[in-house]
């Protein structure tokens, strides 16, 4: 027994209606996942920036300290002032206190515990210079001249040269990671993005499936109510 037009329709606005909730499902699923991948980029690019510019920010300022007290002695050398001298000393000695404190957090931070041996070079080349430059400012008198401590002067100008090699390399190294993190997640993101596009291009193929479905089952119903028409006829 053929199908009535009721019973067709009918069955043709089920299909349909599973085909737009499937549809919608599709939609919903892939905009979480969309969002999910936005979220885990952010975090992962968070966590890169958290990592790696305050570690930077952190040798730089060890740089600058290490000029502070470099200058701080040499303006002690140069000045018969007992004022100046007096405040050059304090300069140098509250530099040493500032750039040990800095360096104690720096060592604790991430970069340089995945550096071992260019975070001991730093460390060795400060103790150095700082022993250093911290027997200096306890012994000067202000009547001491540069030509009179030429030879000590000299020695803390290498230690400092060298402590300020150990900044640069373990700043290069933790720049260098940061580029290499950065492009790893760079690259992340563009396999991502393809997977999202391949995705997103699943509900315009169901769309596309939908409309052939319906021309199909529409072309279906006229030919069976044709053929029940010729049936029916005399």
């Amino acid at each position: 027994m053929p199908p009535t037009s009721e019973s067709a329709q009918a069955l043709t606005v089920r299909r349909l209606k599973v085909l737009v909730i499937v549809l919608a499902l599709l939609n919903l699923l892939l905009g979480l996942f969309g969002a999910y991948l936005l979220r885990r980029v952010d975090r992962e690019y968070s966590a890169l920036l958290d990592e790696s510019v305050p570690t930077l920010q952190q040798l730089r300022e060890l740089s600058r300290g290490n000029g502070v007290v470099f200058r701080n002695v040499i303006a002690a050398l140069v000045t018969h002032d007992p004022q100046t001298f007096s405040a050059a000393v304090t300069r140098g000695r509250q530099g040493l206190t500032q750039s040990a404190l800095l360096r104690s957090r720096l060592i604790e931070s991430e970069a340089c515990r995945q550096e071992p041996s260019s975070t001991q070079r730093l460390v060795d080349s400060a103790r150095t210079y700082e022993s250093l430059a911290a027997e200096m400012l306890a012994g000067m008198r202000v009547e001491d001249t540069a030509d009179g401590e030429k030879a000590r002067v000299e020695r803390l100008l290498a230690a400092s040269d060298d402590y300020g090699l150990a900044i640069e390399g373990l700043s290069k190294f933790v720049a260098g990671r940061a580029s290499q993190v950065s492009a790893y997640y760079s690259e992340q993101v563009r396999s991502r993005s393809v997977v999202v596009l391949g995705l997103a291009g699943l509900p315009f193929l169901l769309a596309c499936g939908v409309v052939v479905f319906t021309v199909v089952v529409v072309i279906g119903m006229l030919l069976v109510f044709r053929h029940a028409s010729d049936d029916a006829g005399p």
